[in-house]
């Protein structure tokens, strides 16, 4: 099930209560967050990744990005993400990878209270 494949950016300014507000309108809609994984202060990838069930037990996923993390994520750093998610990839080639071709723009601006929003993963997954 595809709910919308358009991106919807959040601005650098409005990140955390984007979040909250995205957040909540999925769950009204009766989704159930099961994990979120922030990662504005990782190297490699900048932006927020949450998981959710819907209460037929349908997974997806909804990931929230800037308009500059957006960016990264798809044209810097995709060719690398995969290169190093590929098992026939050395480890000697997927540290290159890492070093060299998988890291974030150099001043990719962490939003406003980004990082304050907490990690979590619902027991029993």
């Amino acid at each position: 099930m595809v709910i919308d494949e358009a991106p919807r950016l959040l601005s650098s300014h409005g990140t955390a209560k984007g979040c909250n507000d995205i957040e909540a309108r999925l769950e009204n809609l009766g989704y159930e967050m099961c994990q979120s994984r922030n990662s504005w202060d990782d190297a490699e990838y900048k932006g927020i990744n949450t998981r959710w069930v819907t209460e037929g037990g349908q997974r997806f996923e909804v990931q929230f990005h800037t308009p500059e993390s957006f960016h990264a994520k798809q044209y810097v750093t995709h060719g690398a993400y995969g290169r190093t998610r590929n098992p026939l990839t050395s480890d000697a080639e997927r540290l290159g990878w890492r070093r060299s071709n998988g890291r974030c723009p150099r001043g990719s601006k962490v939003p406003d209270r980004a990082t304050d929003i907490p990690n979590f993963k619902k027991e029993g997954l």
